[in-house]
């Protein structure tokens, strides 16, 4: 149904003025706006396939490639650049030779990285479809993202869900 994208190597050298981050740090966000961007100062690397995105939590604008305030829970987001179903993003881990170095075994040493389950794409529904509840568009009724957590002592959050159902009126 889709194009099929041949697997793609990204391969990038890290600059020698270092990262954003406060002593020169390389942060993920860095390393995301470099790949999207094919940043000539990361040695051009290859532009992830068919327009898609890589992402992580952002919260500073300085990064142009990334949504400001994009919430991914600490995690880097490979986002597809097409949509419906069966759309993959399937990554798979280098060989750690050095060099080239397996960024998935390097990410948050010693333990390495984890490449969490794809999550194919799927159509995107049709609201309110009384006939077939598995193409309803909205399934999920509400959902909260906390950004920041405030932490403090005896702190009390009350959250309250108001829920309306309305049913057509019938003759029979």
């Amino acid at each position: 149904a889709g194009t099929v994208i041949p697997a793609t190597t990204i391969q990038f050298t890290t600059p020698n003025g270092g990262g954003s981050g406060p002593s020169g740090e390389i942060l993920y966000g860095d390393l995301c706006d470099a790949i999207n961007t094919s940043d000539p100062l990361w040695g051009t690397p290859t532009a992830l396939p068919g327009s898609s995105t890589m992402t992580i939590t952002n919260t500073n604008p300085a990064f142009a490639s990334l949504p400001v305030d994009e919430q991914t829970f600490g995690f880097l987001r490979f986002t597809s650049g097409d949509a419906g179903a069966g759309v993959q993003i399937i990554i798979t881990a280098g060989a750690a030779t050095n060099p080239p170095y397996d960024m998935v075994a390097a990410l948050n040493n010693p333990t390495g990285g984890i490449l969490q389950a794809a999550v194919d794409g799927q159509d995107a529904g049709v609201q309110n479809n009384p006939v077939s509840w598995t193409s309803e568009r909205e399934r999920l009724l509400t959902h909260i993202v906390f950004s920041p957590v405030l932490k403090a002592a005896n702190r009390t959050l009350t959250i309250t869900y108001t829920l309306t159902v309305s049913v057509a009126r019938t003759t029979t």
